[in-house]
This record gives structure tokens, sequence and C-alpha cells, in this order.
């Protein structure tokens, strides 16, 4: 069962980081999109249950890159992946953190399904 999961998963990061790849040659301003933050998230999202050093490179990278341009969705969501890899880790103080940190994110844009997550994780 976990080949499987982990074959399904790969498969998907590949699709993921392939649809990264296309985005980044046909957009000109790549480097502060938040198509760019999304791909990385869910790359992120990707590697939870089997890589979660990579879960937080990626959730890192998008959340860097939300920062920069102000998006708040997107430094909420970089938070919530970081929490969930955390939390994978088995690293609960970082991982309570970062639910917090997208907590307070969420609450700020009245996003209850978000904040709801937060708190469930």
């Amino acid at each position: 069962v976990w080949t499987l999961s982990h074959s399904i998963c790969g498969a998907q990061i590949d699709s993921l980081q392939k649809q990264l790849l296309i985005h980044e040659k046909q957009s000109k301003r790549f480097e502060r999109d938040t198509a760019r933050i999304y791909f990385l998230n869910e790359i992120a999202w990707q590697y939870r249950n089997f890589r979660t050093d990579s879960t937080l490179y990626f959730a890192q990278k998008a959340l860097k890159i939300a920062q920069e341009i102000e998006w708040p969705n997107g430094i909420g969501m970089s938070y919530m992946r970081m929490g969930v890899g955390y939390r994978n880790q088995g690293n609960y103080p970082q991982t309570m953190q970062s639910f917090l940190d997208a907590l307070r994110i969420f609450e700020k844009l009245k996003d209850s399904l978000k904040m709801a997550n937060c708190y469930q994780n």
C-alpha cells in the first residue's frame, strides 16, 4: 500500500513540477506570481507523508515569495503546509507556531474554512 501511495504522490509531484516549469516559461513576472506560490505549496503538500524535509523546503520557499508580494492567502497556506511538515516530523512546538501563524492570517481574511483547518490540525 505504501509503495502504491508513494508512486501516486511521485506522479503528482512530477506533474506539478512540470506545470511549474511551463508556467515559469510563459510568465514574464513569474518570480512574483501567485501561481508559483500555489504550485510550491501543492508540491509541499504532496511530500507531506514521505519526505517532510521537502515539504518544509517548498513551503518555506512559497512563504518567502508570498511575504515579498504581500499575499496573505499564500502566506497562510505556506504556514499550514509547514505546520503539517513539522507535525509529521514530530516537531510539535513548530507545528503549533505554524498553525497559529496561519490562523491569524485566516482570521483577518475571515476565511472560516481555513480557520477550521488550522484548528483541526
